[in-house]
């Protein structure tokens, strides 16, 4: 299953990973941006609540101002990163996944039994 994440056992931070912004010659206080390497489709982010900049095919003056905004103030940055764990977190744990899958398997259960081919019991 894609975008499905374990975000109650974070991983530990990478050592590999920890000197990267040294590495490339940024400061501590430098900002990092990252260019994801696939578009995600509107629909897929707006109707679950995550909090994101969108970019309709054009760099706007409203687009600007907005990286600007998330770029320069930390506490708003920081509450749209918190934000948007939370919502991953509803919507894409394994927790979510797994409480989904068991809800589908226990209705093909039922289904089964009904029919009288009920061989096994889901835990």
């Amino acid at each position: 299953m894609p975008n499905v994440m374990d975000f109650e056992s974070p991983p530990p931070p990478d050592a590999g990973a920890s000197g990267f912004r040294k590495d490339i010659g940024l400061k501590d206080d430098d900002i990092l941006i990252l260019q994801p390497t696939r578009v995600v489709q509107r629909k897929g982010i707006e109707p679950c609540g995550f909090d994101v900049l969108l970019m309709d095919c054009y760099l706007t003056d409203a687009v600007v101002s907005q990286v600007r905004e998330i770029t320069s103030d930390v506490k708003h940055r920081s509450r749209m990163v918190e934000h948007n764990y939370d919502i991953a977190r509803q919507f894409s744990s394994y927790d979510r996944v797994e409480s989904e899958l068991l809800a589908i398997l226990n209705n093909l259960h039922s289904a089964r039994c009904e029919l009288g081919l009920c061989d096994f019991l889901i835990a």
